[in-house]
Formats: structure tokens, C-alpha cells, sequence
């Protein structure tokens, strides 16, 4: 489970990701704000995505087609 592979990462290692997200919640904060939890879920999401997984398949259509961005880190 993807969760499990996030919390068993290093804080440095997910240090990259959450500053991945948050540079994505900067700036789209005003679409990305409709989903719940998404301080938590947008680097996991990240994550998976990087690994080619998924996590949170709406977080990442969303990211994909209505902002037009990769999920890549």
C-alpha cells in the first residue's frame, strides 16, 4: 500500500515531495482548496505518482486535465 511506502520514508525523502505539493498548492490554492485533506494527500499523491501509482485518482485527474500539469517530480 502506497501509504505505508510514503510513511516509510525518510523525512529528507519526503521533504522533497511536500515541497513538490506545495509548490502546486501555492499556486493553484484556489482549485486545489475543494479537496479535503489535500495538505496530506497531495505529497502522497506525488509520491505514488512518481512511482507510477496511484493514490487519490480525483487529486490527480484534476491535476492531469482541468490545470493541465504532470504530476512529476
Amino acid at each position: 500500500m502506497i501509504e505505508q511506502e510514503w510513511n516509510n520514508l525518510s523525512e529528507t525523502q519526503q521533504s522533497k515531495y511536500l515541497k513538490h505539493s506545495n509548490k502546486l498548492l501555492n499556486q493553484y490554492q484556489n482549485k486545489l482548496s475543494s479537496f479535503s485533506n489535500i495538505e496530506t494527500s497531495l505529497p502522497i499523491c506525488c509520491f505514488a505518482v512518481s512511482k507510477n501509482q496511484s493514490y487519490n485518482n480525483s487529486i490527480e485527474g484534476y491535476c492531469r486535465m482541468l490545470l493541465n500539469i504532470e504530476l512529476k517530480i
